[in-house]
């Protein structure tokens, strides 16, 4: 994907230029860097998973089978003309490098996908071009500490949950618990549930900018990675310079991390409410409400398939 200078999916590396951690195997080559603070690049720039060419685009999206779900791409990045400004409906993340396939969400009329792969599901409002608010879905995410990912510090969602409420660098309030339901495999009939832990998260306001990162204004920080598809870990920036009024702003995330899979085969899902604003806590509460029916939404599938 192209780089851009306007505030895009503030997860996005941009202006990191920290190399991926030499603890964990080569990442695939990606065409632009993933989640980080501004300057920033769309959220479809986390790297795009290990083929030679793109599959051809499909000429449409395919309903499934007597359900009325449409079946949403993988490499949404590649074909944004097909993922742009979605009819309201329910969509599922379907194709070979789908990002916890199976995955569905119901979205009101106005909404683009520019990330749909391994790496990244990424969601924005399709009348806004810069992302400036986004939701993301992220899995088996790693703390990044001091130049490199630390599995150690946190691969399970408590043990993860931990590492932030613990970190520093950022001011991290835990709220209420959050049920998300499960699906079965081959129909919509709700399986289960699972309990989400609930965080903001801002840059601490004693934090400062960690080493290798261009930061445009106050203080960036590197928080976190997925070893397996990003090249560079997310970051998040406070008090930072942005083309919108009433900046600098600061970026916040909520987060709901929960264990989802099966007892022998645990994975660690995040989800990512995001948003930036001279008062970042009172933006985030703003951009939550409207929000809330996608987020309310949200089926996770009961088994979880890698890719």
């Amino acid at each position: 994907m192209k780089l851009t200078v306007l505030i895009a999916a503030f997860a996005l590396s941009a202006c990191s230029g920290v190399a991926p951690s030499t603890s964990t195997p080569p990442l695939p080559t990606s065409s632009a860097p993933p989640p980080t603070a501004l300057p920033m690049t769309p959220a479809s720039a986390t790297a795009t998973p290990p083929i030679a060419t793109p599959p051809a685009a499909p000429t449409r999206f395919s309903p499934a089978p007597a359900s009325g779900v449409v079946l949403l791409p993988d490499r949404c990045d590649l074909q944004v003309g097909l993922c742009a400004d979605l009819p309201p409906g329910m969509y599922e993340t379907s194709g070979e490098f789908a990002f916890l396939r199976g995955l569905m969400v119901t979205l009101p009329a106005g909404w683009s996908s520019a990330e749909q792969d391994a790496g990244e599901f990424m969601l924005h409002q399709a009348a806004d071009p810069d992302q400036a608010n986004a939701i993301f879905f992220w899995k088996d995410l790693v703390p990044w500490v001091d130049g490199s990912a630390r599995p150690s510090l946190g691969k399970s969602a408590d043990a993860f949950a931990d590492f932030l409420l613990g970190d520093a660098r950022l001011t991290v309030v835990e709220g209420p618990t959050r049920t998300f339901r499960v699906r079965k495999p081959d129909s919509l009939a709700v399986s289960g549930t699972v309990e989400a832990r609930s965080f903001s998260v801002i840059v601490s306001a004693s934090a400062h900018s960690d080493p290798g990162l261009d930061c445009p204004g106050g203080a960036c920080v590197n928080v976190f990675i997925d070893t397996d598809h990003w090249g560079r870990p997310a970051n998040l920036g406070r008090n930072i310079d942005a083309p919108a009024a009433g900046c600098p702003c600061s970026q916040v995330w909520r987060l709901y991390v929960a264990t989802i899979g099966t007892e022998a085969d645990p994975h660690t899902l995040v989800l990512a409410v995001e948003t930036v604003g001279p008062d970042p806590l009172n933006a985030l509460a703003a951009w939550e409400a409207q929000v809330e029916p996608i987020i309310q939404s949200v089926l996770l599938p009961e088994i979880v398939v890698e890719t």
